[in-house]
């Protein structure tokens, strides 16, 4: 288990280690696809679209996806290692047992998903959209999400550690008992209502007390 703090416990991906002896190299994807117990190293995915492909239990090493519209993406039990995802379109996704880990990951869409026992180590999400999407037992871990977008969106037991999430959209999002004490929220989308039950430091509060139109004065 990926462990934070008492109050976070991550299932780790169930991949097998032999799955680097199972190389393949993906150069076209249709709808219902699946790959299982793969590997897929230093390669990349072109110009491809399709509809409820599924991974499972595979790791992805330095894969380049471009210009990818996977909509009802499946995943499970699958890593990602120094990939670049950036733009790419995973709406309706699913993630179970997942890990990005040094990855990029600018302007990536998971909209309307479900994103369960999920860790998202030192990534670039800046511009990432997570909106109207249930996120649970999740960890961004020292990761860039500046002017992501989490509105409409319900969080539980989703972790933030480190990270920068400088003008992310927080406007409708479930977010009671989310702490946000050691990551940077300046200038976050919010309303006050949103507020409720979230975990903030001294120094927040007083930025979050505007919005209340309360004046803080020494």
């Amino acid at each position: 288990m990926f462990k934070i703090n008492k109050s976070i416990k991550i299932s780790k991906p169930k991949v097998s280690q032999s799955v680097e002896y199972n190389r393949v190299n993906i150069r076209a994807v249709q709808d219902e696809d699946t790959f299982a117990d793969v590997s897929m190293i230093s390669t990349e995915i072109r110009d491809e679209s399709a509809e409820h492909v599924r991974i499972t239990g595979s790791l992805l090493r330095n894969v380049e996806f471009l210009n990818v519209d996977f909509e009802s993406l499946d995943l499970v039990d699958v890593i990602f290692e120094n990939c670049d995802l950036s733009s790419c379109k995973f709406t309706k996704a699913r993630l179970d047992r997942v890990a990005f880990i040094n990855c990029k990951m600018i302007g990536i869409i998971f909209s309307d998903s479900t994103i369960k026992d999920t860790r998202y180590k030192e990534c670039k999400c800046d511009y990432g959209v997570f909106g109207f999407s249930e996120i649970k037992n999740t960890i961004f871990e020292d990761s860039y999400l500046v002017h992501s977008n989490f509105q409409n969106s319900k969080l539980v037991k989703t972790y933030f550690e480190g990270c920068e999430l400088q003008h992310t959209q927080l406007s409708g999002a479930k977010l009671n008992g989310i702490d946000f004490r050691n990551s940077n929220i300046e200038s976050a989308g919010v309303r006050p209502e949103d507020l409720k039950g979230v975990i903030v430091s001294p120094v927040q509060a007083v930025d979050f007390a505007k919005l209340l139109g309360l004046v803080v004065k020494p």
